[in-house]
């Protein structure tokens, strides 16, 4: 028992720290002009609306892709930088964004950021957690029986990462709607 609370503590330090990264670095990038600007006119601005297929199929690849690299890294003791890497990205990414929305719009950024990708965000790095934990546990038995079991973690992730993409792509432009209209 005292080795899982381990394990559960080192990931989430590295959530931590890699959060902590993504808000710094928002922090700094603050003066940046451009970036800013890009996220700023992501909801201010007037849009087409983006085929539902479109979002789905964007949704899909945005998170099958660190979720295979965290699967294949956390498989091996070889590869495990390469997870590490992915679940450090994401986290990153999404604190950079919280970050940079918050400088923005002050507290109507916070309310932004859950509204538009709370939810799903931490959905997503949640499996990614679950997903690379159990890849540890592979690793430590390195049974064929247990890569069965890890393989079918990554299939349930994927139907997870599945509905995520429906739901993203049924809900993401009336959310975009919402925020633009009551918002701002």
């Amino acid at each position: 028992m005292n080795n899982f609370i381990n394990n559960r503590r080192k990931f989430l330090l590295l959530v931590l720290a890699s959060s902590f990264c993504g808000t710094l670095y928002a922090l700094i990038a603050k003066d940046n002009h451009s970036l800013l600007y890009t996220l700023n006119n992501f909801f201010a601005n007037s849009f087409n609306t983006v085929p539902v297929m479109n979002i789905f199929r964007e949704t899909m690849i945005t998170y099958i892709v660190p979720m295979t690299l965290v699967f294949i890294g956390a498989s091996s003791k070889n590869w495990i930088p390469l997870a590490i890497v992915s679940l450090f990205y994401m986290v990153f990414s999404y604190s950079f964004t919280f970050a940079c929305l918050i400088i923005l719009y002050g507290l109507k950024g916070v309310l932004i950021a859950f509204i538009f990708s709370g939810i799903t965000s931490t959905v997503f790095v949640g499996v990614l957690i679950e997903l690379f934990y159990r890849g540890t546990l592979y690793i430590q038995s390195e049974k064929i029986r247990n890569f069965r079991t890890y393989f079918d973690y990554y299939l349930l992730s994927l139907v997870v990462i599945f509905g995520i993409a429906v739901m993203d792509a049924i809900f993401i432009q009336y959310v975009k709607i919402l925020v633009k209209n009551v918002l701002f």
